[in-house]
């Protein structure tokens, strides 16, 4: 229910049907854009509009031709922000391609760092181990970033991971933890900046390409002259942001 009327389309590239029977999509969908109601939660932003493309079978496993696929299809569609709670630590050309398409379509892509914690010297999974994407990593709940949370150098932003309560399968709601909750947040945060700058009409500083976009939200970001494979820029603040 707190979707209803938010999701504008819908494609799946599993051939298991587009109802989410594992809850996880649904869950990052109503981080971004749960509606403002008398139930459940709400989103951080929403009246943002949604195209849910399923390309992860009901399991959780996938191919990264169907995830590129989606973005393919996402990227026809015109979305402004594509945001992706997945990953893999292999590459794929057809991701690879697909992901710099849609970039150089002017499209934000913001990716989950993943939750492979410090095990290599860059735990990234594909598509977030891409520099020209955004990059979200989570912390735990007193602020450092969570010992599950991937490790490199593409890191861009911390943002909320921990327990985090959302819309889930069935009508019912659900407290997951980890980076794919975090990138839908940097996800509705890009969207409310988006609506900001288009409701001023001609701006000084447009937004036209994901690295505007990054440039922006380096604005908010607690720590902006600082950088490390953990935090990224650190967490960002966006109250100070959209109160100027």
């Amino acid at each position: 229910p707190d979707l209803s009327g938010a999701i504008e389309q819908t494609r799946d590239f599993t051939g298991e049907g587009i109802e989410d029977l594992n809850g996880h999509g649904t869950h990052c969908a109503g981080i971004v854009a749960a509606r403002r109601n008398e139930i459940g939660f709400i989103g951080a932003a929403p009246m943002a509009t949604l195209l849910i493309g399923k390309v992860l079978r009901n399991g959780g496993s996938g191919t990264l031709q169907a995830v590129a696929d989606g973005v393919r299809w996402a990227t026809t569609q015109r979305a402004d922000i594509i945001s992706m709670s997945l990953g893999g630590m292999s590459d794929s050309p057809a991701l690879f391609q697909a992901i710099h398409d849609a970039l150089a379509r002017g499209v934000i892509v913001v990716c989950a760092a993943g939750n492979a914690g410090a095990l290599f010297t860059n735990s990234i999974g594909y598509p977030g181990r891409y520099g020209r994407v955004i990059t979200v990593a989570a912390p735990d709940q007193h602020g450092p970033p969570s010992g599950c949370s991937s490790r490199g150098a593409e890191i861009d932003f911390l943002a909320p991971g921990h327990e985090i309560w959302s819309p889930s399968r069935q009508g019912a709601y659900a407290k997951l933890s980890g980076t794919s909750m975090a990138a839908p947040f940097v996800a509705g945060i890009a969207a409310l900046v988006l609506a900001k700058h288009r409701q001023a009409g001609e701006h000084a500083t447009p937004i036209r390409t994901c690295e505007d976009m990054r440039q922006h939200l380096l604005r908010m970001a607690a720590h902006p002259g600082h950088h490390d494979s953990a935090r990224g820029h650190g967490p960002l603040l966006p109250f100070a942001y959209f109160s100027r």
